[in-house]
């Protein structure tokens, strides 16, 4: 057996103690990144497809005044119920429009309503989900009956309500969408809180 050196075996042998620490760490985030959800898309590229579709479908929406081959508007009352062709790759409908064109349009201001529901549902669920899983006690049971109250009121109701009230408008109608959507998004954040969050007294 050959001898060890005895300057060089302290420095293989004896490891410090910060990379003890760091070396369970760094298990430990290895581990959950490859148990998450994003490291099984990455290991499977044919999930990036619907993604790039989707993509796709919302940069057409937003550049279609400069992609669609005619306004939402345009009339051709000689071209009605037309088929799919080189003039009009999604046919026409009943007044000659092209119905390609009224997609492109279309999709604009419904991206926007999904827009707008999801920021006042993010903004009114989160802080009312964090308050009620970190407080816990008495705030966490009268936030919780006041969710258990908002889920029971149908949501379809309160739809049409705002709409019969601000005009068909589709901005107040989606305002109403994200507001309904509040208690149960709540819950996701109160559950997610107490979960990590040490119990109080």
């Amino acid at each position: 057996m050959m001898p060890v050196d005895d300057q060089q075996a302290p420095s293989q042998m004896t490891a410090g103690p910060l990379d003890d620490a760091a070396m369970p760490v760094t298990a430990a985030g290895q581990a959950s990144w490859r148990g998450s959800s994003a490291w099984r898309v990455f290991r499977r590229p044919a999930a990036f497809l619907p993604v790039i579709f989707l993509a796709g479908i919302i940069v057409a929406c937003f550049a279609a005044p400069l992609i669609a081959p005619y306004g939402p508007l345009t009339q051709n009352l000689t071209q009605i119920n037309q088929g799919p062709s080189w003039q009009h790759l999604l046919g026409t409908d009943t007044l000659g429009r092209d119905v390609l064109s009224r997609l492109l349009y279309g999709g604009q201001a419904s991206f926007i309503g999904v827009a707008e529901a999801m920021a006042v549902a993010v903004v009114l669920a989160v802080p009312i989900g964090l308050a009620s899983g970190y407080l816990q006690g008495r705030t966490d049971t009268a936030i919780s009956r006041v969710i258990d109250v908002l889920m029971a009121v149908p949501g379809i109701i309160i739809l049409l309500m705002a709409l019969s009230v601000f005009g068909n408008s589709l901005t107040p109608a989606m305002i109403a969408l994200g507001v309904l959507s509040v208690p149960s998004l709540a819950r996701v954040v109160r559950s997610a809180v107490s979960c990590t969050s040490p119990p109080r007294a």
